[in-house]
């Protein structure tokens, strides 16, 4: 081969060479796309939110999309770009260039809110990072009615009641009552109305028709940020006449009738009660006077009656309002023949070192009734202060146990029987003495010792207290 053949050859092979480093150039020299940062600029409800996203290099292009999908560039949403230089220089020397886009949306809404993708795209390459845009805010109570809101029954008055929240994307209101015991009462849950970007006002219409309307009316919203119930409470006070019913009339002794009520005051003071009673057979109602009424009792006791006579009994109640319509008893009541007198015949039921267990046999069928509970005393020998207990009366009859006792100790029991009705106990029983058994012996007091070389002398007394005969130490 010739040296001109050889030259010819490797010129050839250059050129190709170079050419096809030229043409493939644009694809292997070609830059990938490169999202530097994506920020949050600022985003609060009722202003301007800003998203900013730099990507490099200068060429790349941006779109942008909201959950996923799309986002529509319009007049309340709009971009611009503004390329940048960077601290770093590239090989040659240079700056090298970003480019920062920045979407802006105009007073920003509820409807806003969510996942902003910016997906930057330089060829067929594309790469994305994506911003939540979070608008939320607590939810609170801005304002309500000013209570309490008082009214008279008679005027049938119209009271209307707003509540202002401030909450996040919620629009319904419920409105319910606080009723008797904390029972919730529904009255309405409706849509409120929005007065701007954050506050909503709901409002409830009451007709006010009767006493019952009285209570605590309460606006109720959901606040989602929070996921808790927030609330508004307006107090209705309705003032009305009284009204009082008397509930049961019990005989519980030949002089005396238990009586009680029930009392509606509606918000006014109590000044007095008036009872009133008729002897069978006659019409006549007349003024009980023996005894006042206290305007905090629901029952009382009427005494000074005749034995095995009907009576009946009418009831009135006065507040600072009025005075109510009298209540009469629909049913005569016959007062008891005879006393009922109980006084417990007591036994020992059993004993240990620190309890004794006292019975004593139930009352008579007929007047078991009027027996509600029983007052126990046991007091130690020699002792004043006795120790003092209650027992229940039911028809199981069960016995009571004291504790906490002394050991080796001699006690005096007594029992009486007590009325729910009159607040009193009858006679008390015969006292009936019983001991606890020996316990563990306390340990001697005031123990002295003396020494010497060939004996020791050891002294003591008895222990303070024994808690058993003594019939012996050991030493």
């Amino acid at each position: 081969m010739t040296m001109v053949n050889l030259v010819g050859k490797y010129t050839i092979t250059f050129v190709l060479y170079f050419g096809c480093i030229l043409s493939c150039y644009p694809v292997f020299g070609q830059d990938t796309p490169e999202i530097l940062d994506v920020q949050l600029l600022n985003g609060t409800l009722g202003f301007d939110a800003n998203i900013t996203c730099s990507v490099m290099p200068i060429e790349v292009t941006v779109e942008w999309l909201f959950n996923g999908e799309p986002l529509k560039i319009d007049g309340r949403i709009h971009q611009h770009a503004q390329e940048r230089q960077l601290q770093e220089k590239d090989l040659d020397g240079n700056p090298r260039k970003y480019k920062s886009y920045n979407l802006t949306l105009t007073n920003a809404t509820t409807t806003d809110d969510g996942n902003y993708t910016c997906r930057a795209k330089l060829g067929d390459a594309k790469v994305e990072r994506s911003v939540v845009l979070d608008l939320s805010y607590p939810g609170r109570l801005v304002n309500k009615t000013a209570g309490p809101i008082k009214e008279n029954v008679t005027e049938q008055a119209n009271v209307t009641m707003q509540c202002v929240f401030e909450v996040y994307k919620t629009t319904e209101v419920r409105w319910w009552k606080r009723g008797k015991d904390d029972d919730i009462i529904e009255l309405t849950t409706k849509p409120a109305k929005r007065i701007n970007l954050k506050q909503i006002k709901s409002q409830y219409d009451l007709h006010i028709r009767n006493p019952e309307d009285n209570g605590t009316y309460v606006c109720e919203v959901f606040d989602p940020v929070n996921s808790t119930n927030v609330t508004g409470e307006i107090d209705v006070i309705i003032y009305a006449a009284p009204q009082v019913v008397i509930d049961t009339v019990i005989p519980i002794s030949a002089s005396q009738l238990f009586l009680n009520w029930t009392i509606k005051s509606y918000n006014s003071d109590i000044i007095g009660y008036y009872l009133m009673y008729r002897r069978l057979p006659s019409t006549n109602f007349n003024q009980y006077t023996q005894e006042k009424i206290g305007v905090k009792n629901i029952s009382f006791v009427m005494e000074g009656l005749e034995k095995s006579t009907q009576y009946q009994l009418r009831l009135e109640v006065a507040t600072t309002y009025g005075r109510s319509k009298p209540h009469t008893y629909e049913s005569t009541v016959t007062t008891l023949d005879k006393d009922p007198i109980f006084v417990p015949n007591i036994s020992i039921n059993g004993f240990s070192a620190t309890s004794v267990t006292i019975g004593w046999a139930a009352p008579p069928k007929d007047i078991e009734e009027l027996i509600h509970y029983y007052l126990l005393e046991a007091r130690k020998m020699n002792e004043v202060a006795p120790r003092r207990a209650y027992h229940s009366r039911d028809n199981r009859n069960l016995p009571y146990m004291f504790d906490n006792l002394e050991p080796h100790s001699t006690y005096v029991f007594r029992v009486c029987a007590c009325s729910d009705f009159t607040k009193r106990c009858g006679n008390w029983s015969a006292t009936m003495p019983a001991a606890t058994g020996d316990g563990i012996p306390g340990r001697p007091s005031n123990v002295t010792v003396h020494c010497a070389s060939s004996w020791i002398n050891l002294t003591w007394q008895p222990p303070l207290k024994p808690n058993a005969e003594i019939k012996g130490y050991t030493v």
